[in-house]
């Protein structure tokens, strides 16, 4: 099944999936087809905190025992962290929640600062906590901007988001 996608604040931007399910067939959907072809920058992403964080871009081994240990503690680190975001997320009630690279920042400064004095902690802990805090006010402000941008974008269209269905699996 071909699937062409177009996206409505650039109309010369089209994308094409293919899939060997077809909707309608064994309780398959147009809209779960369209929620997995679209759920590929979140898998990119996690391989990119795993290359970038977690050290999967330099790690050299010998044995495929020695490849699966370092893998699985590199993803139990990458869940820990993921967790560890989602539980903060759903506590907050404003905007601010920790992503998962702050997440990592926090959970990094906390490791690193096991073998210094007390005294020594507490700068260590602070200029972690100055860092996301930073980049908390970077992230909001950035959220901010780029809803008001797409928002004015699609009133210019004369697109109401009150008006459109969201694409939405329910069967996951």
């Amino acid at each position: 099944m071909l699937i062409v996608a177009r996206n409505v604040l650039e109309p010369d931007e089209l994308k094409y999936f293919l899939s060997n399910g077809v909707a309608g067939r064994d309780g398959l959907t147009l809209e779960w087809l369209l929620w997995a072809a679209f759920s590929r920058f979140p898998v990119e992403r996690c391989f990119e905190l795993g290359r970038r964080d977690l050290g999967l871009d330099h790690f050299e081994m010998r044995t495929w025992r020695g490849i699966h240990r370092r893998l699985y503690v590199s993803q139990l680190s990458l869940l820990f962290c993921a967790r560890v975001h989602q539980r903060l997320r759903k506590k907050t009630t404003d905007s601010l929640y920790l992503t998962v690279e702050q997440v990592h920042e926090a959970a990094c400064a906390w490791l690193e600062a096991q073998s210094f004095p007390p005294c020594r902690r507490a700068a260590v802990y602070q200029k972690a906590a100055d860092l996301i805090a930073y980049y908390q006010r970077r992230n909001q402000e950035a959220r901010q901007a780029h809803r008001r941008d797409t928002l004015r974008r699609l009133h210019r269209l004369g697109i109401k988001l009150s008006c459109l269905n969201r694409c939405v699996p329910h069967d996951l």
